[in-house]
């Protein structure tokens, strides 16, 4: 067997090169005990790839079938094997009943004699938001949406089960590579290890009685933890919508919630302690008022003052978007208002639509149209191009584009989004050069995929943008192409 090391991505050994990033692989290197088990005549496993509490997760691959899973063994050192093996069960019986896109998937699931029980789920490319909020960037607005509304849909399927998560924490959001995705990655909510049910739960449905463990510590993660959670009482879907708002927390900030020097001070001060505005953090110094509401909404201390549910959660972010989006795009994407650059004479290149089209002398600014689907990101590229003195119009997609563009617009620049459901932004700046449009074009996206950028190979004029982390650079790229002030 052989790794990438740069994904980590296993291969057979006749293999020489990943297919994911090209990089020449190395032998692996057994490193657990487990490494090349056949867990019950079915499943060899290759690597581990993580381990928490209650069990461990590899990467296995089915002898009879070409599939990569994840599998999961289970074990807990504080219970009894019978109620891990009734933990294990209840797991899979929860994913399996509730079968949503934002959970993970199960395939098969067993018991081996020698290691125990077991599932086998589908094997998930990309990181988990734990990971990400740790090493990469500070998430922007646009990804923070992405994740919370994936999350509350799964919650939502979850709860509408009767099971209630109780663990939903960073490490346990997945953030899957998905070039589809507007952001470039869709959500899976994952382990359902310690899920219970609620008392809406269907009538008949059981699950293992675990709020604590057999020497009377409380089962879950203390950082995530509700106060109702902490005490013991009757719990229902709102504890995961607290949870939700440690981790919406998270993501603002990159802090935790509360610090504290011990577990025991860490779950006191989720009853009594009132949290913290994210807003009061440095990183969180663009978070308007009504974004910190909504947060201390999640955060409420008695339940019946939180969102009832993932779709009331998703409700109120709506109301909230169009304030948020403007402060964030006021402090991260351009110059103070009254700042604007002065285009001060640009050496242009000339755009001709149609041969019809008014000519293309201008005493005024560069002329930009900026085209995406989403009306939220528009705004922000109108925003970042009018606060960089061009004169910008927008379309609401690739055929609005393309109509505006056959009217005989006469534009100086594109910026066009690359996933859009009418016609996609390659099909869109294609489009464009037939109708005679032939200046520069700014893909603004997410995706880095190298299959994408080589459908677009055969056009000049075209750089990529990556419209969560990078529009402050929009002004610079685009006086680049169009020419030196």
């Amino acid at each position: 067997m052989k790794t990438c090391p740069i994904c980590a991505k296993t291969y057979d050994d006749d293999a020489s090169f990943c297919m994911n990033d090209g990089s020449p692989l190395e032998a692996a290197v057994a490193t657990d005990p487990m490494v090349g088990f056949v867990v019950d005549n079915r499943y060899r496993i290759l690597n581990k790839i993580g381990e928490g509490g209650y069990g461990a997760v590899y990467v296995a691959r089915h002898l009879n079938i070409p599939r990569d899973v994840a599998l999961k063994v289970m074990w807990d050192g504080t219970a009894t094997p019978e109620a891990q093996v009734r933990r294990f069960e209840y797991e899979v019986r929860s994913i399996v009943s509730i079968g949503h896109p934002n959970i993970v998937h199960v395939y098969d699931f067993g018991h081996d004699s020698q290691i125990g029980p077991w599932v086998a789920m589908e094997r998930l490319e990309g990181e988990d938001l734990g990971k990400r909020i740790k090493d990469g960037p500070l998430l922007g607005v646009f990804e923070i949406w992405a994740v919370m509304k994936g999350v509350c849909r799964a919650l939502d399927a979850a709860h509408q089960e009767g099971v209630i998560h109780r663990d939903v924490k960073p490490s346990n959001i997945f953030l899957v590579d998905d070039p589809a995705e507007l952001h470039g990655f869709a959500v899976k909510l994952l382990d359902f290890g310690i899920a219970t049910v609620s008392a809406r739960a269907p009538e008949g449905t059981t699950g293992p009685d675990m709020a604590k463990t057999a020497d009377n510590r409380i089962i879950g993660t203390p950082a995530i933890m509700s106060p109702e959670q902490v005490e013991g009482r009757q719990l229902d879907g709102r504890v995961d919508i607290y949870a939700l708002g440690v981790v919406l927390f998270n993501m603002l900030t990159r802090r935790n919630l509360y610090s504290a020097r011990n577990a025991q001070e860490l779950l006191l001060k989720h009853v009594v302690e009132t949290p913290k505005a994210p807003s009061t953090t440095v990183e969180g110094d663009w978070i308007p008022p009504a974004l910190d509401g909504l947060v201390a909404s999640l955060l409420a201390k008695k339940p019946e003052d939180r969102p009832a549910t993932g779709a009331d959660v998703i409700r109120r972010l709506e109301k909230v978007r169009a304030a948020v989006d403007s402060a964030w795009a006021r402090q991260h994407l351009g110059q103070p208002t009254g700042q604007q650059r002065q285009p001060s004479g640009l050496q242009r290149r000339p755009s001709v639509v149609k041969e019809s089209s008014p000519a293309a002398e201008r005493s005024g600014p560069p002329t930009v149209l900026a085209v995406d689907d989403e009306p939220a990101i528009l705004d922000l590229l109108r925003l970042v191009l009018e606060r960089a003195g061009y004169d910008c119009r927008t379309a609401r997609g690739g055929q609005d584009a393309l109509d505006q563009l056959d009217a005989a617009l006469n534009v100086d620049a594109l910026v066009v989004d690359l996933m859009m459901p009418d016609i996609d932004g390659v099909q869109c700046i294609e489009a464009a050069r037939e109708l005679g449009y032939d200046g520069p074009v700014v893909v603004c996206t997410t995706l880095s995929s190298m299959g994408i950028k080589s459908r677009l190979e055969h056009l000049e004029g075209v750089r990529f943008l990556d419209k969560t982390t990078e529009l402050h650079r929009l002004q610079a790229i685009l006086d680049e192409l169009l020419g030196p002030p």
